[in-house]
């Protein structure tokens, strides 16, 4: 893999998933569950306290990041170039129902009300679209050829 999106996909990717969206919703779940204001969130009450049931979305959701992170650093210290490629372009494909979701909820009306979102929820947006030009970067070649970095038992490495 280039120099670029090795160091990238190895530490930034990783650090990303893992601190927002692992270690910020179990240190505050709140994070996770206040991202859209009550009316948009389709909340019966005004109480921004999360409800036991968020709690738990935001939980499990943070176990996920976990996973995501630890997977994406396995794949790319272990994974052959095919499972890194194929593993790569998943994780592109992922980014897309990302947003999807955003759009599904937030609905027009929140969609106009753009200038209104806090920091977290631009973050939510935002950070996969820099995800994704990385993750095409590598995908069109955009940032160099693979190359070889070292040999393990007589095969290639990215």
């Amino acid at each position: 893999m280039p120099p670029i999106p090795r160091f990238f996909f190895l530490y930034v990717e990783p650090c990303l998933c893992f601190f927002g969206g692992f270690l910020q919703p179990i240190l505050n779940p709140l994070s996770i569950t206040t991202l859209l204001p009550s009316s948009l969130a389709g909340r019966n009450t005004l109480d921004p306290n999360p409800t036991p049931l968020e709690i738990m979305l935001a939980l499990q959701t943070s176990v996920l990041m976990f996973m995501i992170s630890t997977l994406t650093v396995v794949i790319m210290l272990w994974g052959d170039k095919r499972v890194v490629k194929g593993y790569v372009w998943v994780s592109a494909l992922t980014d897309v129902p990302h947003w999807g979701s955003f759009a599904y909820v937030l609905g027009w009306e929140g969609l106009k009300q753009w200038r209104t979102w806090e920091a977290p929820l631009w973050m939510q947006l935002g950070v996969p679209v820099l995800t994704m030009v990385f993750k095409i970067g590598y995908l069109t070649g955009a940032f160099g050829e693979d190359r070889v970095v070292g040999k393990e038992k007589g095969r290639k490495e990215l």
